[in-house]
């Protein structure tokens, strides 16, 4: 079934009695000097198609206003350029907006909508705006109580060229499945899951693919309350400036915040649930532009913790803080696993990581070249009677250092690479210390002939490894108790 197309109309202005004008000049008085009135014209703007089950808008390269609106389930009232339609028995929505600086609202505001289509955007060419939303704009926030929909909503994105926006706020839904693509730099994405405090009966998730180019993006992801959350992200650095927008930026900031309430799956007092998964990469090629990445992730309450982050060339900065204090908590509870896998790649890199209260830390950490700074801190108030610690480090060449910082850890292993000898002054700095009078079980210490200063203080053990080879170390106190 084809519809007609949204139009901007193209008319002869009239007055509020009807009456015809040109120009100041009624009609009557035009008519008898031989002119003759046009019927009105139409531009077609945005195509609406709708045929088994799938509703398409096909807009044009001119700037187009389009606007869905989820009524009922499996119902579209679909806006486009003033003209509105409304569609049921839809399964999905496909947008092709064209060419032009679009906006794109798809929004789902009902209460009683469970049942959603799937959409579907390619924004193409152009600094489009796109915001995909499930909040009521006509209810007040202070008298909307909080609901929570046994609902998916499913959306697959293509931001196409240019310097475009989206927003995705959701607040409503217990599942969310994104795929987000973009084929070049220079976007502001901002992703809000805010599931309310509620009892639930079943896990809410959220599964994030991000495909992006790398270079002058803003990424902004937060969730609260959602028990599974996977973000996927993966960028590839340009290979020259021709083809980027111009001006170019070659910084990414990206910024992670990941808050998993208590209680909102079964009794708060049970033992903490919950996974967090982030995966993220970045590839460069021979002559790719240098990317400089700026990190702030932080996660809190999470039962299962995995953190990987591949870095590329550039002067990266990344902070990682998981059960960090300046989240606003409720009584300590303690994390299960803490998984970190962080390349950081060539250049003058900082890592700083900050965790409480994760009973097992296993974190593999490579700086790559140049002056690196890594400081490491893991700590764990809480009791717990088995906490183990695994940090592998490779430092790579150049004057690194490398600062870890424990306790309440009471089976910790350690094996540091300073990188090449001669390749700079690295300094390496290993404090444990445990809550008495319970002593450290175990620990292994491994340095590599590289280190030119090194120095491990830890609290009284029951058993202590020290491992250092080669005979290029030129200052190492062994262990020191205290």
């Amino acid at each position: 079934m084809l519809f007609p197309k949204a139009s901007r109309a193209l008319s002869n202005h009239s007055s509020p009695q009807g009456k015809m004008y040109y120009r100041g000049k009624s009609y009557s008085r035009l008519k008898n000097r031989g002119y003759e009135s046009l019927e009105t014209r139409l531009c077609l703007a945005v195509d609406f198609d709708f045929r088994d089950g799938v509703l398409t808008l096909t807009g044009d390269d001119d700037v187009n206003m389009i606007k869905l609106v989820q009524s009922a389930d499996l119902q579209i009232t679909a806006t486009a350029d003033g003209v509105t339609s409304t569609f049921n028995d839809v399964q999905s929505v496909v947008v092709n907006s064209g060419e032009g600086n679009d906006h794109i609202h798809s929004s789902k505001p009902k209460d009683i909508v469970v049942v959603g289509s799937k959409i579907k955007i390619n924004a193409g060419a152009g600094d489009d705006h796109v915001v995909l939303t499930d909040a009521n704009e006509e209810r007040r926030a202070f008298l909307a109580r909080p609901v929570l929909l046994n609902s998916t909503i499913a959306a697959e994105i293509d931001l196409g060229s240019g310097r475009d926006s989206l927003k995705v706020d959701l607040r409503k839904h217990d599942t969310l499945e994104l795929d987000l693509v973009s084929t070049d730099g220079g976007e502001t994405v901002a992703i809000i899951l805010l599931v309310p405090a509620v009892q639930k009966i079943r896990e809410s998730a959220a599964r994030m693919n991000i495909n992006i180019d790398a270079g002058g993006n803003l990424l902004t992801i937060n969730t609260r309350g959602m028990d599974q959350v996977n973000l996927s992200l993966n960028r590839v650095a340009p290979a020259d400036l021709t083809a980027a927008p111009v001006p170019r930026q070659l910084t990414d900031t990206i910024a992670i915040r990941g808050e998993h309430l208590p209680g909102t799956l079964g009794d708060a007092r049970a033992p903490i649930a919950g996974s967090y998964t982030l995966n993220s990469t970045l590839k460069e090629s021979p002559g790719s532009v240098v990317i400089h990445d700026l990190w702030r992730i932080a996660t809190q309450g999470f039962g299962k913790n995995s953190l990987s982050v591949s870095g590329g060339s550039g002067r990266d900065t990344v902070s990682v803080g998981v059960n960090h204090p300046d989240f606003i908590w409720f009584p300590r509870r303690v994390s299960q696993s803490l998984e970190m896998n962080f390349n950081l790649g060539a250049g003058d890199d900082l890592l700083q990581v900050s965790t409480e209260d994760v009973a097992k830390v296993d974190a593999k950490l490579s700086l790559g070249e140049g002056n690196d700074t890594a400081i490491i801190r893991h700590r764990a108030f809480a009791i717990v009677d088995r906490t183990q610690m695994q940090v592998f480090a490779e430092l790579g060449s150049g004057a690194d250092s490398f600062l870890l910082d424990t306790y309440g850890y009471h089976d910790i292993q350690t094996s540091l690479d300073s990188g090449p000898t001669g390749d700079g002054a690295d300094k390496i700095l290993a404090r444990h210390l445990a809550r008495r009078p319970r002593p450290v079980r175990y620990l292994r210490n491994s340095l590599d002939e590289g280190a030119d200063s090194a120095l491990a203080i830890v609290s009284k053990s029951y058993k202590t490894e020290q491992t250092v080879t080669g005979n290029q170390v030129r200052q190492t106190t062994i262990i020191q108790e205290i």
